[in-house]
């Protein structure tokens, strides 16, 4: 009846919304035939087709002729003319496909019996086919394959779960082991952020020179170095904090000259520029001796990585846990470069813009993060907007304000020289409290995300004093967006060093 049809009005062999093919047609291979036939005549602008256009056309295909000879073409033509209803095409059609995509099924293994059971007598099973329509039974096939989906590809659906399983498991979970992170140098920032967590991306954004390398280094020893200088006691002490080897990927400075003397100096508690400028006096010397030694006892991993790219960071993380069991990691700075802007371009063929990069960037570290169990914390530059808001935040990164979804936490360190009506507004506090020009905070924090913290619906200023010599850290107090002191309890450390 569907060739029926198509010898009536042949252009419904070219309609793209009923595609057919001669696979369609192939269990018959008279059908077969008769309907390439029909293709070839509808395409060279035949209207109506009766066996005398059929017999024109395959007269030069001697065995195909055969085929249809064999089958008694003519009479066959002369009544499915008569006999096909072209109000019914739609119907016609949807059952042959049915049955090529039974066919494609049973072909890959696919167990077709739910649709048509051809142990059955056919009128049974026929009309076991009638209550599936195509689309039904594609979504049913779909179905099954996301049961397996879920199952086992966690890049799919990572895990799955019914809410409230397993409850009083979570509850003792959490009794032995708090949802609460390493802490920073910063103690308002390890509360704002509920510490920082394997698995989580953090980052802090500043103008160049302010420091942010310096204090990513510091939380890095902070957190992956066991033993620290503590000054008040005047030696070496073990550091409570200590959660795993440290690797710190950077692009600009050289690790042995510029970057290492940095971890030294927050190891030893010796100023930096003594170590760099050959100035160390013999006690000095001493101290960090003894914090290189440290150091490499940690397998603290500085990578230099000027051209780096998603995959050869990925490659990184993936070689340090394994081979040093690293749990926390510094990613210093995003950054467009050539060679992550060649690979995004190959990766997605679109043209490298820079927002699209460092996004996409952003989003690979969280992956990393969750994919390795690792706690990841990573930089960006400003764009300059922060120097007319009150209170910057995503929109004055230099790359793209979309990466904060990717972000655990995030905030933005200036300098507080640079924010005088700011200073000016906490300065009866500062002086009340007795603060001198030496013991004051010179940055100022702004927590613009924090996605696990109770703080998390706030914006909040933490007025911090940085050391950049020694990369020692004092937090003074909080201040909402307007610049009101805010009461925030500081976590405290067991063995507080």
């Amino acid at each position: 009846m569907l060739i029926g049809c198509l010898l009536n009005n042949p252009s419904l062999s070219l309609r793209p919304d009923t595609p057919l093919t001669k696979a369609d047609f192939a269990p018959q291979e008279f059908h077969k035939i008769l309907f390439v036939c029909i293709s070839h005549l509808a395409k060279a602008g035949v209207t109506d087709i009766t066996e005398l256009e059929i017999d024109n056309f395959i007269d030069k295909y001697e065995a195909q002729k055969e085929v249809l000879q064999d089958s008694n073409y003519y009479e066959f033509i002369t009544t499915v003319k008569e006999l096909a209803n072209l109000d019914n095409f739609d119907f016609y059609y949807n059952t042959i496909r049915k049955f090529s995509l039974l066919r494609e099924l049973k072909s890959k293994g696919h167990d077709i019996s739910k649709y048509y059971d051809e142990t059955e007598e056919e009128e049974k099973a026929q009309r076991q086919l009638e209550q599936w329509t195509i689309k039904d039974i594609l979504n049913d096939i779909d179905h099954e394959a996301s049961l397996f989906r879920n199952k086992y590809d966690i890049n799919f659906v990572r895990n799955e779960m019914t809410a409230g399983e397993d409850t009083e498991e979570l509850i003792e979970e959490f009794e032995q082991a708090p949802a609460f992170g390493s802490f920073l140098t910063s103690p308002y920032l390890t509360q704002l952020y509920m510490g920082l967590c394997r698995g989580h991306l953090i980052m802090n954004s500043s103008p160049a020179g302010t420091g942010k390398t310096r204090m990513m280094i510091a939380d890095l020893c902070g957190i992956s170095i066991d033993t620290l200088w503590n000054e008040e006691m005047n030696d070496f002490i073990k550091n409570p904090n200590y959660d795993g080897c440290g690797l710190f990927i950077h692009s600009e400075l050289a690790s042995r000259k510029e970057i290492n003397p940095m971890f030294l100096a927050c190891v030893s508690g010796v100023n930096v520029k003594h170590i760099t400028m050959g100035q160390l006096t013999k006690e000095e010397k001493a101290r960090v001796v003894k914090a290189g030694e440290i150091l490499q006892r940690n397998n603290m991993i500085l990578c230099d990585m000027p051209d780096f790219t998603s995959a050869n960071i990925k490659r990184k993380i993936e070689d340090c846990v394994k081979n040093y069991g690293t749990t926390t990691i510094g990613f210093d700075y995003l950054q467009l470069q050539s060679a992550i802007s060649a690979e995004y371009k190959a990766t997605t063929s679109i043209p490298a813009r820079e927002d699209l990069v460092l996004r996409a960037l952003a989003t690979d570290l969280k992956t990393y993060a969750e994919e390795y169990n690792v706690a990841i914390m990573t930089a960006s530059q400003l764009n300059g907007m922060e120097k007319q808001m009150e209170f910057p935040d995503e929109s004055c990164l230099s790359s793209s304000k979309a990466i904060k979804q990717k972000l655990d936490g995030a905030c933005i360190t200036l300098s507080a020289k640079d924010r005088p009506k700011e200073c000016k507004m906490v300065e009866p506090y500062l002086k009340r409290k007795g603060f001198g020009d030496d013991n004051k905070p010179n940055i100022i924090t702004y927590v613009y995300k924090a996605r696990f913290g109770e703080y998390a619906d706030q914006k909040i200023k933490v007025w911090r004093r940085f050391d950049r010599a020694t990369l020692r850290n004092i937090d003074f107090f909080c201040t909402d967006q307007y610049n009101q002191l805010i009461s925030i309890p500081k976590p405290v450390l067991e063995g507080e060093f």
